[in-house]
């Protein structure tokens, strides 16, 4: 499990933070060190996603154990992101 602030972007379902990875879009934020959790697991698949206003993110998928707000999530898919625009 990763321990970190998270904000929510409710016209989206997926649940992106910046991985390790990341280049310069990423600078300033706290990285997912996908290394740094026991219950992370590569499923070695990218993502990919364009949003309305034309931003966009991509990195590699991850399942892992996600905690928010006293409820836990087993097998939630995240994306580490390598990019965001």
């Amino acid at each position: 499990m990763f321990h970190s602030q998270v904000d929510f972007d409710t016209g989206s379902s997926d649940l992106f933070l910046p991985g390790t990875s990341c280049d310069s879009t990423c600078q300033g934020h706290k990285v997912y060190d996908t290394s740094a959790s026991s219950t992370a697991q590569d499923q070695k698949t990218p993502f990919s996603i364009q949003f309305g206003d034309g931003s966009t993110v991509s990195g590699d998928v991850f399942h892992d154990t996600v905690a928010i707000a006293g409820l836990t999530a087993t097998d939630q898919a995240v994306v580490a992101a390598t990019q965001y625009s």
